[in-house]
């Protein structure tokens, strides 16, 4: 039987990254959260450091800043809104699971930057059955 992936990596103190350090969660904090503020910056960043933020927020925030980016794979591929769709999907399926097990802040959290992120993508039934989750 195959093991289930935890829903939390933890990090050892030698390779765990920094917050600021992470070019996602600074564009993130700096494009997105600054004009929609879902995530308190000061809270995520120790959490990130320590290692304790559950992998589907992380996974959801990296999928939304990837329209941010400014990597050359991203900005040539002239689909900036649908950068990040693995992430996304990734972070739905993990949050979906997290959902029936133990629902907290993080997973409100994700639910509404997954909302923005299918929005984002034009896809509004899929943004709205995201944020009535949240609720």
């Amino acid at each position: 039987m195959a093991q289930a992936t935890p829903l939390v990596i933890p990090r050892t103190t030698q390779q765990a990254p920094h917050a600021y350090m992470d070019p996602n969660v600074v564009e993130f904090f700096h494009y997105f959260n600054a004009l929609f503020p879902v995530v308190h910056w000061p809270s995520f960043k120790e959490a990130y450091d320590d290692g304790t933020v559950p992998n589907y927020l992380v996974l959801a925030i990296r999928a939304l800043s990837k329209r941010y980016s400014k990597q050359p794979a991203v900005v040539l591929s002239g689909q900036l809104y649908a950068a990040g769709q693995d992430l996304a999907a990734i972070a739905t399926s993990l949050a979906e699971v997290a959902t029936l097990e133990d629902p907290n802040t993080y997973l409100i959290q994700t639910w509404i930057i997954l909302s923005m992120f299918e929005f984002g993508m034009g896809r509004t039934k899929q943004a709205a059955d995201r944020r009535e989750v949240a609720v």
